[in-house]
C-alpha cells in the first residue's frame, strides 16, 4: 500500500491475503482454520475506507419479521456495494469452507444441520429482500489438489499460480448450491473470486450463457450483455451471471411471464419485474439475485455511511453489516 488512497480492488486483495495466510499457517500448523476467525480476519483489513458494524445485541425496534419467519441466530454478514450515483445492492452472505475427508474427498456442507441453515439464510434474505450468497474459503491451492483454476499450462507448483491463490476467498450464489455438496468443485468452478466480485470489467459471461436469452426483457438483456456501470451493478451481474450459466446447460423452457414484487422495505428496485426462469434450481434466480439491486439504499444503510446505528435490522439474525462505498475509494 502507498500512501495514496487504494483502490476497492487493492483494498479486497489485501483482505484476501489477510484470510490467505491465515488458511495456510492452518494448514502448515495441524491446527486448522475455521470461517469466523478467517472472516474476522478479512474484515478487520477494510476500515476505514468500508464499513463494518458488528452486532453483538438486539437493538430495539428491529424487524420482527425476521423472527414471524422462524430464521435462526446466525453469523451471517450483510454486505451492501453502494455506487456513487446511490445505486446499491444488498446480498447476505454465510462463510462456508472447503473440507477434505481421509481419502481427500472434497466437502462444502451446504446442508449442515439438515438443511436448517440454508433455510435460516433464505429466510433472513427474503425479509429483507437481498440475495442470499456465500463466501467459500477454499484453502491454499497445494491444499485443494489435484483440482486446479482450469488455467491452461498450470504450473506443477500450484502455489505460483496466481489466478488459484485469488480463489481462496471467493463467492457464490446460494440457489445454486442446492442438491451440490457431494460436488463442491462444481461450486469451486463456478464461485468468483473476491477482487473480480466488484469489477465492471471483469467477463461475467459464458458462450453458454450468453446465449440463454429467453424471457429476457430488453430493460434485462441490456444490463447482462454491457459492462456494468458501477460497483453495485457488477456484483450484482457476476452472482446473475453464475445462475445464468447453470441454467444455460439445463434443458426446458421457461415461461413466458414476468414476476413482480411487493416489497415493504423499499420499493426502488432496478428491476420492477424479472424473468420467472427457474429450470431445475430452487427458486427464480433473477429474482432472488436482482431484487437486491436499488436505485438507493435501505435507510440503515444511509445512516451507517452516516456513523449512525443501523436501525431497522434485527441483529439478533446477523453477525454485523459491511458497507463498501464507491465513493470512499474516489
Amino acid at each position: 500500500m502507498t500512501n495514496s488512497s487504494p483502490t476497492l480492488q487493492q483494498v479486497l486483495e489485501q483482505a484476501r491475503n489477510a484470510a490467505y495466510r491465515y488458511m495456510v499457517k492452518g494448514e502448515n500448523s495441524g491446527l486448522d482454520w475455521d470461517e469466523e476467525t478467517t472472516t474476522n480476519l478479512m474484515l478487520v483489513e477494510v476500515p476505514p475506507l468500508v464499513k463494518v458494524i458488528p452486532f453483538t445485541r438486539l437493538q430495539e425496534g428491529g424487524d420482527k419479521r425476521l423472527k414471524e419467519l422462524g430464521a435462526g441466530v446466525g453469523a451471517d454478514w450483510l454486505w451492501w456495494w453502494v455506487g456513487d450515483d446511490g445505486t446499491s445492492f444488498g446480498m447476505l452472505v454465510q462463510a462456508k469452507r472447503l473440507k477434505k475427508d481421509k481419502n481427500e474427498a472434497w466437502l462444502i456442507d451446504f446442508g449442515y444441520k439438515s438443511g436448517k441453515q440454508w433455510q435460516d439464510l433464505h429466510a433472513t434474505a427474503n425479509a429483507l429482500q437481498v440475495a442470499p450468497s456465500y463466501a467459500l474459503y477454499l484453502g491454499s491451492p497445494n491444499y485443494r489438489k489435484p483440482v486446479e483454476c482450469g488455467v491452461k499450462n498450470h504450473s506443477s507448483d500450484y502455489e505460483q499460480c496466481e489466478r488459484c491463490i485469488r480463489k481462496s476467498v471467493s463467492f457464490y450464489p446460494s440457489v445454486l448450491a442446492d442438491g451440490i455438496g457431494v460436488e463442491p468443485e462444481v461450486a469451486y468452478g463456478q464461485s468468483i473470486p473476491l477482487e473480480s466480485l466488484a469489477d465492471p470489467q471483469a467477463d461475467t459471461e459464458t458462450p453458454n450463457a450468453q446465449e440463454w436469452t429467453f424471457g429476457l426483457t430488453p430493460e434485462l438483456k441490456e444490463f447482462m450483455t454491457t459492462e456494468a456501470a458501477g460497483v453495485p451493478q457488477a456484483v450484482a451481474k457476476q452472482l446473475v451471471s453464475r445462475a445464468r450459466e447453470r441454467r444455460s446447460l439445463q434443458f426446458g423452457i421457461a415461461m413466458e411471464e414476468t414476476l413482480t414484487r411487493d416489497d415493504q422495505i423499499s420499493e426502488d428496485f432496478v428491476f420492477q419485474s424479472l424473468p420467472p426462469d427457474r429450470g431445475h434450481l430452487p427458486a427464480p434466480y433473477f429474482l432472488q439475485i436482482l431484487r437486491g439491486l436499488r436505485r438507493t439504499p435501505p435507510g440503515y444503510v444511509l445512516n451507517a455511511l452516516n456513523g449512525d446505528s443501523a436501525v431497522g435490522l434485527d441483529t439478533a439474525n446477523l453477525a454485523g453489516l459491511v458497507v463498501v462505498s464507491a465513493g470512499s475509494f474516489n
